[in-house]
């Protein structure tokens, strides 16, 4: 034990309860009469991990040493001998309960997936925890990340650069083959809508994603692909600064109403079916589109929904142009075959004339070009005529 009037250094999160004694340093300050540092390497985000690690280290090489370290505690002793960690200060990494997000995937040969958990902290932020098991000695080349992405799928740039405690301590060529490692973000801000991510790239080379789930056992809780090097499993929620899953009733293998005589099909996406209904005093028109992918990891594009003139140039009377898809599922994370129903609203004009058609397409978000339809043919589809008075 530390004893009672010892002057120390802790880190941030400890240092609260310390800060009663009358020498009492934040870390990485440790004054010139501190005589213990106490950190947490797992809890420690006013610091980069490599910043924390280097400081650690360069106190070992200044006449400090090991008195004890535990579940990535680590209490320094000015003038103590030890310098090697221990096992036991590792022992952060080991498995405990099951994950909450339970599944089976592999990474290439190398990596076994189990899942992860989503917990947060006091502030509300999010920590990401991964279950991740070597199938065999991973090479120092093998690079993990883990991120954030937000509702439209961008990483969050600071939980991109931001790695984990323990890649930073027990790096990959150090890892047991067989051992499940619980891989921990730092406390992290997130969006409203965020996506938890795993990436393994060997050499530059994503490990290509294999889901092991369904293969005489359960089917996966959560969507699984591969979108470029990132592992994605699923979405969530913030609300009320409480994270929920915002995952379930997107999967649908069947359209959720009776498809159109004369669908719309573009290379991205099959719009089989539609909704038309009119609301407030009929100055609105509520819109249901109901798509099914064409393929999985396409990617983002802008859906318009235009209503203009029955007769004459379609120039718009009132529009919505928006990326395809829903905030927590746009089209870039979409399966192929899997049904998607987008809610949209548009507001009939004052003065509108008397007859309009409502006409829907889709547009590359960059270039602004649209894309043809394979069937039937032009560059929008008309959904029906809309009457200002019926």
């Amino acid at each position: 034990p530390i004893p009672a009037h010892a002057p120390l250094s802790a880190d941030p999160q400890l240092h609260p309860h310390l800060a009663h004694r009358p020498d009492a340093y934040r870390f990485p300050n440790v004054g010139e009469n501190a005589e213990w540092v106490l950190v947490d390497v797992t809890t420690n985000s006013t610091q980069h991990p490599a910043d924390l690690r280097r400081d650690l280290l360069a106190l070992l090489d200044k006449g400090w040493g090991i008195a004890e370290a535990r579940d990535g505690y680590l209490l320094l002793k000015r003038g103590a001998t030890e310098k090697q960690l221990p096992r036991e200060f590792f022992w952060f990494a080991r498995l405990g309960a099951p994950p909450t997000i339970a599944f089976h995937a592999r990474l290439g040969d190398l990596i076994e997936v189990f899942g992860y958990d989503v917990v947060q902290d006091f502030w509300g932020r999010v920590i990401v925890r991964w279950h991740l098991r070597p199938t065999t000695a991973l090479p120092p080349t093998l690079v993990l990340a883990t991120a954030l992405l937000d509702g439209e799928g961008t990483p969050l740039p600071d939980t991109v650069a931001q790695p984990t405690s323990l890649l930073t301590w027990l790096p990959v060529e150090q890892w047991e083959v067989g051992h499940v490692y619980v891989v921990q973000t730092l406390p992290r801000e997130a969006t409203p809508t965020f996506w938890p991510t795993l990436s393994a790239t060997l050499e530059g080379t994503p490990l290509p994603l294999t889901v092991l789930n369904g293969s005489g056992g359960p089917p996966a809780p959560v969507r699984l692909e591969q979108v470029g090097a990132w592992l994605h499993a699923g979405a969530w929620k913030l609300e009320n600064n409480h994270a929920r899953r915002a995952e379930e009733g997107w999967r649908r293998w069947a359209s959720p109403v009776a498809e159109a005589k004369e669908p719309g099909n573009w290379t991205i996406a099959h719009l089989g079916a539609w909704e038309i209904t009119r609301v407030g005093g009929e100055e609105r028109l509520q819109v249901m589109l109901h798509w099914r992918a064409s393929g999985s990891g396409m990617p983002p594009v802008q859906r318009f929904l235009h209503l203009v003139p029955a007769e004459g140039a379609p120039v718009p009377l009132a529009q919505v142009d928006s990326p395809l898809g829903t905030p927590e599922y746009p089209n870039s994370h979409w399966l192929e075959g899997e049904w998607i129903s987008e809610p949209l609203t548009l507001s009939i004009p004052p003065g509108a004339p008397d007859r309009m058609r409502l006409l829907v397409g889709l547009y590359d978000p960059e270039s602004g070009q649209r894309f043809p339809l394979l069937s039937p043919s032009g560059d929008s589809l008309e959904l029906g005529i809309v009457l200002t008075q019926d």
